[in-house]
């Protein structure tokens, strides 16, 4: 547990979003998570949402920082 502590939503969010290369649709499936912190760790957490993108092969996490969403991108995955 990088931040101590963690909620998970229950069930699935099931959404479409469009390919940023294509323009198609994808159809996806997601979690919810809630991780509550002070303010001063938000960067560790954008740094941490950027490293476990890679790790399940995300091309964005949405992320809201609780004023605003936030579109954390995998640095590795790139449009082309």
């Amino acid at each position: 547990m990088k931040f101590g502590a963690w909620t998970l939503s229950p069930g699935l969010y099931e959404g479409v979003y469009p390919d940023q290369v294509s323009g198609l649709p994808v159809h996806d499936k997601s979690r919810q998570y809630i991780v509550a912190l002070e303010a001063a760790k938000l960067p560790e957490l954008r740094e941490y949402l950027k490293s476990v993108a890679a790790e399940f092969r995300q091309k964005v996490i949405y992320f809201f920082n609780g004023t605003e969403v936030e579109f954390v991108r995998n640095v590795e995955i790139q449009p082309q």
